[in-house]
């Protein structure tokens, strides 16, 4: 719930991918909001597949702006043809808000229900560029009741508390739908950080997950790479910093940086979190069907 008791905050991710780029093209693209409710955007990431070494070296070609639900525009024009663009590592911070590692947004920026906001990008690389993604990160905003929503009973204690979930056979192309994580009946369980990834070989590279309550609504608009949603058990890819650029391999990721869930989901005893888990790594030499593991993080609640 919102300070003010006016929303049910809840948590939400917006996907957007977008179109090949080509080189040296403004590009001006819109993206439309769901239609149940409105959203705060809180954070910021973006990635674009990884290459056949494991890094996304061409990302540090990109440069965008992007605007709240009026068209206007949170960047300055630094650019001879006044699109407002920014490099975007310089606006998406460490890996590109990636690695449990969003770039704040504060103030929020709100879009209502079914608005859009805009986006324009430009590809400063050599090559076209396929498949750049951008999140919004924040809070879809219901009103009070709208959504089921379960919180702490009046007396109570918490264990800091984790539920490893193994992914069995998980194929080099695959897509596991309406999978099923049930909370023990001992206790209560508050989603508040989650971790994925294989830290040993052989490695995945493409890997998303779509949350879902018990009753199949998404925490997201699409599916979302773990690396975003999660955080990386290991820290895999080197990032490019600098024009050159200079590859460097991360620093501080891995399982101290989980990536964080607000407002914290809530699960009483004996409720389950549904999720689906698609995986697309037919281009990565040497991949194939592996377990992969992803742990969820928080605190267990039991009656005082």
């Amino acid at each position: 719930m919102s300070p003010q008791g006016q929303f049910q905050e809840r948590h939400q991710d917006y996907v957007w991918t977008f179109p090949t780029l080509p080189v040296g093209q403004p590009q001006l693209i819109p993206f439309r909001f769901d239609l149940d409710a409105d959203f705060s955007l809180r954070s910021l990431a973006a990635r674009i597949p990884y290459d056949a070494a494991g890094t996304q070296t061409a990302l540090a070609s990109v440069a965008l702006a992007w605007s709240g639900p009026t068209q206007d525009y949170r960047q300055r024009s630094v650019v001879p043809t006044g699109l407002g663009v920014v490099p975007i590592g310089l606006m998406m911070g460490a890996y590109y808000g990636q690695y449990g590692n969003p770039m704040p947004v504060y103030p929020e920026v709100q879009f209502p229900a079914n608005g859009t906001t805009w986006i324009q990008v430009v590809n400063n690389g050599l090559a076209p560029l396929v498949g750049l993604q951008v999140f919004y990160r924040g809070v879809k905003l219901f009103r009070p009741g709208a959504r089921p929503a379960y919180t702490y009973p009046a007396q109570m204690r918490t264990l800091p508390y984790s539920y490893p979930v193994l992914v069995s056979q998980l194929g080099v192309t695959d897509l596991k739908q309406h999978q099923v994580f049930r909370v023990a009946s001992n206790g209560d369980f508050v989603l508040r950080a989650g971790q994925a990834g294989r830290s040993f070989a052989p490695a995945t590279h493409e890997v998303f997950l779509t949350l879902r309550d018990a009753d199949g609504y998404p925490y997201s608009n699409a599916p979302v790479h773990v690396d975003v949603l999660f955080g990386q058990s290991q820290g895999r890819a080197a990032y490019p910093v600098g024009p050159v650029p200079l590859m460097v391999a991360p620093v501080g990721p891995g399982a101290s940086q989980p990536g964080l869930f607000y407002p914290e989901i809530y699960l009483p005893q004996d409720h389950v979190l549904l999720y689906d888990i698609a995986r697309s790594d037919a281009a990565y030499a040497g991949a194939i069907t592996v377990d992969f593991p992803f742990n969820l993080m928080g605190s267990k609640v039991v009656p005082a």
